[in-house]
């Protein structure tokens, strides 16, 4: 018999490729990225460099824009890494981040 791990997740992911930028709390580094998955309660993106589980950055999900002015909104968030690994294609890492607050910000990067 085959064990097969549990699933974590509590919501169902959306594949989608979102630009995401992570900043440390205390600004000391900021990191463009893109998802490669997103829900309510996390996303997983392709970082150029290692996070440890546990860190904690404040992150901006660039959506892209639907009204006429193709205008998109900006999501906000501050995240938690809850795991990091080596992808099985292409360069950098992996990461797994649990959201833990989020709000609609008027598209300015953070500061």
């Amino acid at each position: 018999m085959i064990n097969v791990p549990a699933e974590r997740r509590t919501r169902a992911r959306l594949p989608l490729r979102l630009p995401v930028r992570l900043n440390s709390l205390d600004g000391a580094v900021s990191v463009e990225s893109y998802t490669e998955n997103i829900s309510s309660d996390g996303f997983y993106c392709i970082c150029p460099q290692r996070f440890a589980p546990g860190e904690s950055f404040k992150v901006d999900v660039s959506m892209p824009g639907f009204q006429a002015d193709h205008s998109g909104i900006v999501i906000r968030c501050q995240v938690r890494v809850m795991r990091t690994d080596k992808p099985a294609l292409g360069s950098g890492f992996g990461i797994g981040c649990r959201i833990e607050n989020y709000f609609i910000a008027d598209g300015s990067p953070a500061a």
